[in-house]
């Protein structure tokens, strides 16, 4: 009996831990998204250099992340071509040979909450709405 209330209380810790690390942000509509971001961008990953962390206020390691544009919705004064991605539960996972909608702030960040995309993990209709919607944002902001 012990080992099964023990197997409880180690499950139900198991489930309230993983919900005190999963990621909460505000999630914003499209347009927020696009007026936010610095730099928008359909990108190939192609080098990746995980940097240990330097900073006790952000404990996680920063993956420096190089891409090739494949698209360019907004481009902004810094307009580069590396990003750095924290290593935490907000940020996808960032793998060489994927392809990316990176919603990039101007401190080269990026994040699930502003919007960063991996495009296998959207669904190819979903997909195609959202790079008709950057496409549009795109058009008018240049009218501007």
């Amino acid at each position: 009996m012990n080992g099964f209330k023990f197997s409880i209380l180690w499950f139900v810790l198991y489930l309230t831990s993983a919900s005190v690390f999963a990621c909460k942000c505000k999630f914003f509509n499209e347009v927020e998204k696009y007026n936010r971001a610095e730099q928008i961008v359909l990108a190939e990953v192609t080098h990746v250099k995980i940097v240990p962390s330097q900073n006790e206020l952000q404990p996680w390691d920063i993956a420096e992340t190089r891409f090739e544009i494949i698209e360019s919705f907004k481009n902004g004064p810094l307009n580069s071509n590396i990003l750095y991605a924290g290593i935490y539960e907000c940020v996808p996972e960032i793998v060489v040979g994927e392809v990316y909608v990176f919603y990039i702030s101007k401190e080269r960040g990026i994040s699930r909450c502003t919007g960063t995309e991996v495009k296998d993990d959207v669904h190819p209709i979903k997909f195609e709405q959202m790079i008709a919607t950057l496409r549009e944002l795109s058009l008018q902001d240049k009218k501007e």
